[in-house]
């Protein structure tokens, strides 16, 4: 599960629900293939702070590495009990 990484979410939970969001193995690469950018990298450019639309579709389809909740903690809490 580790590093993680938490990240304040852009649009302020309206599509995860969280304010935060938890990342399990932040540094693995987000594509199978290709190792750049990381899970951390992407999430932070791209899919769920990304534009509305790759918002959107990002947490309609979540991976199971990602968890959103109101506090950084509670958002880590959750990873922890889907791991």
């Amino acid at each position: 599960m580790f590093p993680v990484s938490i990240i304040q979410d852009r649009y302020f939970g309206l599509y995860s629900g969280g304010l935060w969001f938890a990342i399990a193995m932040s540094d693995a690469p987000w594509g199978p293939i290709d190792p750049e950018p990381s899970r951390a990298q992407f999430c932070l450019d791209e899919g769920p702070n990304g534009t509305d639309e790759e918002a959107q579709a990002f947490w309609r389809s979540k991976p199971n590495w990602i968890e959103a909740a109101d506090t950084p903690d509670e958002a880590l809490a959750k990873l922890r009990s889907y791991l």
